[in-house]
């Protein structure tokens, strides 16, 4: 085997660009913070995770882990998540720090961080990797409130995942290869899950026919296809009911749509839920769904299946690259709720769940680990630093 050309005498310093953190924490966050601290754990490198203080504002009790091999930087000004001017604001906080530091390997996580990643690496001379969690493309129309602002995200995420140069892309999905693009060394490395967290976790099912999502309650879920699926299922299933696990900007206009279609009493709203709470909620249920109009390869899936529930998703994103309609779980037509009405039914109707969990719950058992993913980063890192 050829040796590595770098000489490995301190830690390989690593700083990662990802425009949001704490207390704004979705699956992005949830890689970075696991990749990261195996990194630091297993391979003794040192992280720097450049952040913003988007969403701060109000937010007391800030957790950091801070220490000579893993440090959290928050810069910019405190504006909300959502606010444009605040992510622009951070890019140039971002800019300025990356060329006053030393390091040995810029990574930004998609998308807009890849601009100042890219801006450091050509001035510093400094290797550049670039991670792609999803690709909105043209749903963007669906998630804006103007079209000039979804044209320029359009615009501007094309330049970004496809047309700029890295040393190196990695990507969740393996939908992200079928597009047309510059770069040519690009790595595949899913998401993980840890499945003895989840074991360690002992429950019963709930009575009634439970169903789950996980994730941020913005547009890019589908959760009004999901609200919308509800009428129907509860016409053919009395004892049923939506739990919502999650926060976001739609969290008002949900539980007022809920009201609107009857199904005030039907809908829970749990908030956010983290560690065993979270996997409390999971095992507890019966199903799964997750309706959303796009996806990179979501980690709730992985979670759901590491709880031993079947599954509900959408065709979009790498979903389909894990979902065996009947063997796992079942995948539908997104914007479709007559589809995803008919499919939740059916699950419940033919309790088959255990079948379809525990189906799931090998396949993650065996190829999605968070040590797997580990490796895959730090050997792409080591190919960059030899280059």
């Amino acid at each position: 085997m050829k040796k590595s050309v770098f000489k490995k005498k301190r830690p390989i310093k690593i700083v990662i660009l990802i425009d949001a953190w704490y207390p704004v924490f979705g699956g992005g966050q949830v890689h970075v913070s696991e990749i990261s601290k195996r990194l630091v754990k297993d391979k003794r490198c040192q992280i720097e995770i450049i952040t913003s203080k988007l969403g701060m504002k109000n937010v007391k009790n800030e957790k950091i882990t801070n220490n000579d091999y893993f440090k959290i930087i928050r810069l910019g000004p405190a504006f909300s998540f959502e606010n444009l001017f605040g992510r622009i604001f951070y890019l140039f906080f971002a800019l300025f720090y990356l060329l006053f530091n030393d390091y040995d390997i810029i990574h930004a996580h998609a998308f807009l961080p890849g601009i100042p990643a890219k801006l450091a690496s050509i001035i510093k001379r400094k290797p550049v990797v670039f991670t792609v969690h999803g690709i909105v493309k043209n749903s963007w129309d669906e998630i804006s409130s103007y079209k000039i602002i979804s044209y320029f995200y359009r615009w501007i995420e094309n330049l970004i995942l496809f047309n700029l140069h890295y040393d190196f892309q990695i990507s969740v999905s393996e939908d992200f290869l079928r597009y047309k693009n510059v770069n040519k060394k690009i790595e595949i490395i899913p998401n993980g899950v840890d499945v003895k967290i989840f074991n360690s976790v002992k429950t019963i099912k709930d009575k009634d026919f439970k169903i789950i999502f996980v994730g941020r309650l913005h547009p890019q879920k589908g959760l009004i296809y999901l609200l919308k699926a509800m009428v129907l299922v509860i016409r053919e299933i009395k004892n049923v009911y939506l739990i919502l696990v999650g926060d976001g900007k739609l969290k008002k206009y949900l539980k007022n749509e809920s009201k609107k279609l009857k199904l005030a009493d039907k809908i829970i709203f749990k908030g956010e839920l983290k560690g065993k709470k979270l996997i409390k909620e999971y095992k507890t249920s019966h199903l799964f769904v997750l309706p959303s109009i796009y996806e990179g390869q979501p980690l709730t899936l992985l979670e759901a299946w590491a709880a031993k529930i079947p599954v509900v998703v959408t065709d979009v994103g790498a979903n389909k690259n894990f979902v065996e309609n009947g063997k796992n779980g079942y995948l539908v037509s997104p914007k479709n709720p007559k589809a995803l009405a008919e499919k939740i039914i059916f699950v419940l109707k033919n309790q088959n769940w255990d079948f379809l969990g525990e189906n799931g719950y090998k396949m993650v058992k065996k190829n999605y680990s968070w040590d797997s993913a580990v490796e895959k980063t730090y050997q792409v890192y080591l190919k960059v630093l030899n280059k």
